[in-house]
């Protein structure tokens, strides 16, 4: 029962989570119009960026570490944290050199500083929810989950009555007291301690840390950079910068269809490492598939209430670019169990396979003046020839073992 009851916490805590940049880009598309919302999907997708890039492969084994050790949970915590801010301090000066250099777009430029805040108040909430987790605390974590909701919301409502950019100042200080309660609510638990953040110490364990996730972390890295740059792609260049609005719903709607698998991802690997089969893994993928075809065919058949919600007319080839986003959502739904399956047979080093066969699509139908046109059309490609390439790939693993126990 308390399993059930851990994992219920994790599922509401990450709808909660996911459900919050929806109802904001709602609420910014209505007050600040197409400019603001596309300047905060943007800066959301900068964000995702920024953790990624920070801490996948981190939190993971935060979780394994703490759950492991005995006696040193604080000096595990703390090791895992300034390593975060290590990678943090890294990411952060190649972003404010590429800003100064112009190699980036102005919307994006102006974004940098919010950027660089915010998500080290996100990595820290991050670590600091996965150590609840870690020891037994998922009320806890569900409850400052909830806690940091109300706090965004309360700052983004008393924002909408000024500029975007006292908007995205609130934002940020909303995320700053969100961080602070995080880590004292560890520091009560004796495992957050500021003095024991060491960036030396992060220096001589970053590395071995990243080559021992690196088969997660590099693909995670390829999908991520890709993402960011169709984003900053569509919105910046004149043929499709007034169809971004569109697909930017369209992409906020795509992480909220991937969320559950997302969130299951821990208990779906341990069930993968025990006992979990090709087929249930093939099961699991086809299920996902179906419950986001379902949003999907809700968004497609009202597309007159998704206008007036969202406050903006949406054309046939809207309707279009919103479709194709969901259904490269439900793909990427599909993807997860395969993913999943991969990491706990050890053999997620054919994932990074798939995430390049998708990039390559992305970049070939981005610079390529034949698929500017269809550029939309080539991002849901890109995900579905993804799923094949994975698909094989569990396929021919499957039978090579079929061989072998023969």
């Amino acid at each position: 029962m308390r399993k059930v009851s851990n994992i219920l916490n994790v599922v509401f805590s990450s709808v909660i989570q996911k459900s919050l940049p929806i109802l904001i880009g709602i609420i910014v598309m209505n007050f600040y119009g197409e400019e603001g919302f596309i300047k905060f999907s943007l800066f959301l997708t900068g964000l995702i960026a920024f953790v990624v890039f920070i801490s996948t492969g981190m939190v993971p084994a935060l979780i394994k570490a703490i759950t492991l050790s005995e006696s040193d949970k604080q000096v595990v915590f703390n090791n895992y944290l300034s390593m975060a801010c290590l990678a943090w301090l890294l990411i952060s000066l190649v972003s404010i050199s590429f800003s100064l250099c112009n190699l980036l777009p102005d919307r994006i430029s102006e974004l940098i500083p919010y950027l660089i805040v915010v998500s080290i108040c996100v990595i820290c909430i991050l670590f600091s929810l996965a150590a609840l987790q870690a020891l037994g605390y998922t009320a806890l974590a569900f409850r400052i989950s909830v806690f940091n909701t109300l706090i965004v919301s309360f700052f983004v409502l008393i924002s909408l009555m000024f500029q975007f950019e006292i908007f995205l100042i609130m934002y940020l200080i909303s995320y700053v007291i969100m961080l602070f309660v995080s880590l004292w609510f560890l520091s009560k638990f004796d495992i957050f301690d500021i003095r024991l953040i060491s960036i030396s110490k992060a220096t001589r364990s970053l590395l071995p840390t990243l080559k021992e996730s690196g088969s997660v972390f590099i693909p995670n890295i390829i999908w991520m950079l890709g993402v960011f740059f169709f984003h900053s792609f569509v919105a910046s260049t004149e043929s499709t910068e007034s169809e971004y609005s569109t697909f930017a719903i369209g992409y906020q709607w795509l992480t909220f269809i991937v969320f559950i698998p997302g969130a299951l991802a821990p208990i779906v690997i341990s069930y993968f490492s025990k006992a979990g089969g090709v087929r249930q893994v093939y099961c699991m993928s086809f299920l996902y598939i179906i419950l986001g075809f379902i949003v999907t065919a809700c968004f497609y058949f009202l597309d007159t209430q998704i206008s007036t919600v969202y406050n903006i007319e949406l054309t046939d080839r809207d309707v279009e670019i919103l479709g194709l986003t969901l259904l490269s959502g439900c793909v990427a739904a599909g993807n997860a169990p395969l993913i999943q399956f991969l990491i706990s047979k050890n053999h997620a080093i054919y994932i990074t396979f798939a995430s390049l066969s998708w990039l390559i699509i992305i970049l070939i139908s981005s610079f390529s003046t034949l698929f500017l046109n269809v550029l939309f059309e080539s991002f849901f490609i890109a995900y579905l020839f993804s799923y094949f390439v994975l698909f094989f790939v569990v396929f021919l693993l499957d039978r090579k073992h079929v061989e072998i126990t023969k």
